[in-house]
């Protein structure tokens, strides 16, 4: 999956680099950890992406 670039470029422009690398760190920690207790079970599942309520109700999957 593709990480869109605006929290790089918001950080550099605040001069906060390192407080988003370290948000960074914890939140692939807690993947880390989400995927070792429920891997398992994830790799069984399917997942789909509904995305809605902009312009005229329409929706996309």
């Amino acid at each position: 999956m593709s990480v869109p670039a605006h929290p790089d470029a918001t950080a550099r422009f605040v001069n906060r680099t390192a407080q988003l690398a370290a948000l960074k760190r914890k939140y692939e920690d807690r993947i880390a950890a989400v995927r070792k207790i429920y891997g398992s079970q994830l790799a069984d599942g399917r997942q789909d992406v509904i995305q809605g309520g902009f312009g005229n109700g329409n929706y996309w999957i």
